[in-house]
């Protein structure tokens, strides 16, 4: 029996992208599902080099956990709610340091942040639990550029000359197209081992870890 199919399902099953759907099994896609793990590995990573563990770095790692759940969630199931997180989770970590910025102009203590991320989490959720498929992502994508326009509002252009950031954003960018490429089944093996969202999620995962080191490392340093 479908266990997932007693909950609200994506409007895409059972063809939400190119690795084959089981619907008889607990986990739909167990390639998809097992790569996420990679956001935990890079969380890990990341915590173990940064010496001086600020909240706002503590608050980054558990979003990035949060989304390491939501994906895993997502591949597992591919419930209404499970899509709505995983997408609430992506546009949580791109707009983390905007919505910082925000709590520290309020000056909010670190409680009343958690609690402005939370509720900023759930909503979110609900803006992107109706949201059609090519809707999220276009959104996901404004969200991203809109958080780079803040980025040269608070720090001017001189963050383009750092390195690491642009290669964790060419490493993003790049696991976006193997997204797309998916999305769109070009090239597309559903048994293969290696899909383009696995490399999506490896990507995505080693893009967040560089540009996650260079914010709160190396350009807290500088």
């Amino acid at each position: 029996m479908f266990f997932w199919k007693q909950f609200p399902q994506g409007p895409c099953v059972p063809n939400c992208s190119c690795e084959f759907m089981q619907q008889s099994a607990f986990i739909l896609q167990p390639y998809a599902f097992w790569s996420s793990l990679a956001y935990v590995l890079g969380s890990i990573f990341l915590y173990l080099q940064i010496k001086n563990r600020t909240f706002d770095f503590k608050l980054w790692t558990a979003l990035n956990i949060l989304l390491a759940f939501a994906s895993l969630f997502t591949h597992a199931s591919f419930t209404k709610l499970a899509l709505a997180m995983d997408f609430a989770g992506i546009v949580a970590v791109i707009s983390f340091f905007s919505m910082m910025s925000l709590t520290v102009k309020l000056k909010r203590s670190n409680f009343s942040s958690s609690l402005i991320f939370f509720g900023y989490y759930l909503f979110l959720c609900l803006a992107f639990y109706s949201m059609s498929k090519w809707a999220r992502i276009g959104l996901c994508v404004v969200i991203f550029w809109l958080s780079v326009g803040d980025m040269v509002r608070t720090m001017g252009w001189g963050f383009l000359k750092a390195r690491m950031f642009i290669y964790s954003v060419l490493v993003i960018w790049i696991s976006f197209g193997f997204f797309l490429l998916d999305e769109l089944r070009v090239l597309c093996d559903p048994h293969g081992p290696i899909q383009g969202h696995t490399v999506w999620h490896f990507g995505t995962a080693f893009g967040i870890y560089l540009y996650g080191k260079w914010r709160f490392q190396t350009a807290r340093l500088g």
